[in-house]
C-alpha cells in the first residue's frame, strides 16, 4: 500500500514550510525530513533548499504529534496584518474586495472606485507601488491573475449593461471590457482561476450559485446552486493550487459572528465547513477577497471592518489561519496504520 499526501506546518527550526509524505507499508517506520519534503521509509532523498545537517530521523507516531503541535493550522480566525491605505476616486469612498498573487511575493489589491492596482507588503500591509488604470464610470469587484496569459481579470459592476468581465493588461494596466457575464443581479461575488486556467464565478443572487466564465467572450454559464449548511451567503471565493474551491460565507444577519471558510464540491455544489474566521459579533467584519500565496501556501484576504457608526468602513490585509490541507486527516491516521501493520 502506498499513501501520498502533503501537509503545511513548521519545521524543527520554526520555519513555515510545506511537507509531503510518501508512506509504503513497513518502510513507514522511519521518516527522513529534508527541507520541505518528508520521506517515509527509504525513498530517494534530495536536499530541497536545505543543508544536509537539517536532516532529521523521526518515528512515525511522532510525526502526527509534531505537525499537530507546530502547524500554523493550530490557530483559527484571521491575523490582521494592517489597515490598507486606499485612495478612491474623487467624491467616492475607497474600498476593495480584490486580492491576487501574480508571481511577486507580495499581493496586488484592486481598489473599487479608482481602479488602482496596489502592491502591498504582506508583512505589514504597507503600499509598495500603485498603478491607476484607465478611468471608467463603473466600479470593479474581485481580482484574479491568469498565469496562462499573464493578465488580470475583474468584474465590472454598476454598469448599464449589467455585470461584465473585464481584462486588465499587465504592462499598461489599462482595462477593457470582455463582455457581459449574463448572470443574475449579483450582490456578492467572487472570481477564481483553477489550476487548468478555467475562470469561475461564485455569486450571491436569489440563491448561492456557481458559474463558469468564458475568458474570450465574458459569457458565464450556470453550473449549479451551492448548498451551504444552514443557508449562508457567500461573499468571496478562491481556488487553491491543488484545485479546491474555497468560499467565505456567513448568515444573512451580518453581525452574527458566524463567518467561515467552506470547501465547495464543484460537481455537486455541496459546501463543507473548514474553519471560522472569528469575526467580532459587534461589528461588520467579513472577507471580501481571498487568495492563496502559491509560494508559501498561506491564505490572505481583504477584510471589511465597520462598527455601524457614521465612521467610514475600513479595509485590512489579513492572513486566514487554520485552512486545512486535504490530507490532514489521513496523516493523523498514519500512526494507527503503522501500528496495525506490525500485528
Amino acid at each position: 500500500m502506498v499513501i501520498f499526501g502533503k501537509y503545511l506546518g513548521r519545521d524543527k527550526f520554526g520555519a513555515f514550510c510545506r511537507f509531503s509524505f510518501d508512506w509504503a507499508g513497513k518502510s513507514g517506520k522511519v521518516v527522513k525530513v529534508i527541507g520541505p519534503t518528508v520521506w517515509f521509509g527509504g525513498g530517494k532523498a534530495g536536499v530541497m533548499g536545505w543543508k544536509r545537517k537539517h536532516v532529521e530521523h523521526l518515528q512515525v507516531p511522532a510525526v502526527a504529534m509534531w505537525f499537530a503541535l507546530f502547524s500554523s493550522a493550530a490557530r483559527a480566525g484571521v491575523i490582521v496584518i494592517g489597515q490598507l491605505a486606499l485612495s478612491g476616486a474623487p467624491n467616492a469612498t475607497p474600498g476593495t474586495d480584490g486580492i491576487a498573487f501574480d508571481g511577486d511575493p507580495n499581493p496586488l489589491v484592486l481598489e473599487n472606485t479608482s481602479w488602482a492596482l496596489v502592491r502591498v507588503d504582506k508583512t505589514d500591509a504597507a503600499v509598495l507601488s500603485s498603478q491607476v488604470s484607465n478611468p471608467v464610470a463603473s466600479f470593479d469587484d474581485n481580482l484574479v491573475f491568469d498565469s496562462s496569459t499573464g493578465t488580470y481579470f475583474t468584474r465590472g459592476t454598476m454598469t448599464t449593461r449589467g455585470d461584465t468581465l473585464v481584462r486588465i493588461d499587465p504592462v499598461t494596466h489599462d482595462h477593457t471590457t470582455v463582455g457581459n457575464l449574463g448572470a443574475p443581479q449579483i450582490n456578492f461575488g467572487g472570481l477564481a482561476i483553477d489550476p487548468l486556467s478555467n475562470l469561475w464565478l461564485g455569486i450571491d443572487a436569489s440563491t448561492e450559485q456557481l458559474w463558469k466564465v468564458d475568458k474570450n467572450t465574458g459569457v458565464a454559464t450556470f453550473q449549479r446552486n451551492i448548498t451551504f449548511p444552514g443557508g449562508l451567503q457567500l461573499h468571496s471565493m478562491t481556488i487553491t493550487a491543488d484545485g479546491r474551491f474555497l468560499m467565505a460565507a456567513k448568515a444573512f444577519s451580518f453581525n452574527d459572528g458566524g463567518e467561515g471558510i467552506y470547501q465547495i464540491n464543484p460537481a455537486t455544489g455541496a459546501a463543507t465547513f473548514l474553519t471560522s474566521t472569528n469575526p467580532n459579533p459587534s461589528r461588520l467584519q467579513q472577507l471580501l477577497g481571498l487568495a492563496q500565496d502559491p509560494i508559501s501556501g498561506r491564505y490572505y484576504g481583504v477584510r471589511l471592518d465597520w462598527d455601524f457608526s457614521a465612521q467610514p468602513q475600513t479595509y485590512s490585509l489579513v492572513e486566514v489561519m487554520n485552512v486545512p490541507e486535504p490530507n490532514v486527516a489521513l496523516l493523523m491516521l498514519l500512526p494507527l496504520a503503522a501500528r496495525r501493520r506490525r500485528h
